[in-house]
């Protein structure tokens, strides 16, 4: 990316470095609110880099985007391997199989989110889950840097954060 910026004459972010990282510091979290916290992201990063690369038109950008595609791919099918051997993986709620083919019949189905109930559909029951488990793992990364940022106002920012997911 320094050397995509550079050639185009794009100034270089100020982004974390080794100044700001104490490899001294004691572990915050559990190994399991790690591997979750990896889950989350490697579901984003697959979203977020797919959606790039199919928005960019150079070739050496969309390269990029396939390259951190497929390493975000591998991490996030490791991890999720990991967490189902170690009994920790948290699948999506997921419902029984039909038992007979049903065709909708009124017009309002999907119009029906705004005022009128219809039964979720099966994806919609998948990102609910989805969310409650990105709520909770944001929730646990805040609270927990809210108790080690070093400076209050940080730290404050942090604990805003974690009240907010708790609403």
């Amino acid at each position: 990316i320094s050397e995509l910026f550079t050639t185009e004459g794009i100034p270089l972010p100020n982004g974390f470095g080794k100044q700001d990282v104490n490899i001294q510091a004691k572990k915050l979290f559990s190994d399991v609110t790690y591997m979750r916290y990896l889950h989350h992201m490697g579901r984003t990063g697959l979203n977020t880099y797919s959606l790039a690369k199919s928005i960019s038109s150079r070739e050496d950008v969309r390269y990029l985007f396939k390259r951190f595609y497929d390493h975000t791919e591998m991490l996030y099918d490791r991890n999720t391997l990991l967490m189902q051997k170690k009994g920790v993986f948290v699948r999506s709620p997921y419902i029984s199989y039909p038992e007979k083919v049903e065709y909708i019949t009124e017009k309002s189905f999907l119009g029906g989110l705004i005022g009128h109930r219809r039964p979720l559909l099966a994806m919609e029951i998948a990102h609910c889950g989805v969310n409650i488990e990105v709520a909770n793992v944001a929730k646990t990364m805040l609270l927990g840097f809210s108790q080690v940022a070093q400076s209050k106002k940080i730290s404050d920012y942090f604990k805003e954060g974690y009240d907010l997911g708790k609403k």
